[in-house]
C-alpha cells in the first residue's frame, strides 16, 4: 500500500488466495477451512456434530460443533483434540455429549 486512504478502501473486502497458493501446512498444522465438514466424535464415540466454523477467542482456536446441541470446543491438541483425520474427515475429542 502507498498510503493509508488506499488501505482504508479495502477495508471490509473479503481476500482469497488460491489453495494451490498457500504453503504446505508443516506437520501438526491444518488449516481451518480444511476442518469445515468434519464430524466432531468423542474418545467413547458418541457423535457430537459437524464442524461448521472455527474462530479464534484469543487463547486458542474454537471449533464450532453443529449437532443436537450446538457446541464451542477447544481445538486444543492433546488434552481436548485427540485426533484429526482429514481422509475420514473426524476429529475425536475427550469432550462428552453432556458437556
Amino acid at each position: 500500500m502507498e498510503d493509508r486512504d488506499t488501505a482504508a478502501r479495502l477495508m471490509g473486502l473479503d481476500i482469497a488466495v488460491a489453495r494451490d497458493e498457500l504453503p504446505k501446512p508443516r506437520k501438526g498444522e491444518i488449516y481451518w477451512v480444511d476442518l469445515m465438514g468434519c464430524r466432531v466424535v468423542s474418545q467413547g464415540g458418541a457423535e457430537l456434530g459437524e464442524i461448521v466454523g472455527v474462530t479464534d477467542n484469543g487463547a486458542q482456536d474454537v471449533m464450532l460443533v453443529k449437532g443436537e446441541v450446538d457446541r464451542l470446543i477447544p481445538f486444543v491438541a492433546g488434552p481436548i483434540v485427540k485426533k484429526v483425520d482429514l481422509k475420514t474427515r473426524r476429529v475425536v475429542v475427550d469432550w462428552e455429549p453432556d458437556y
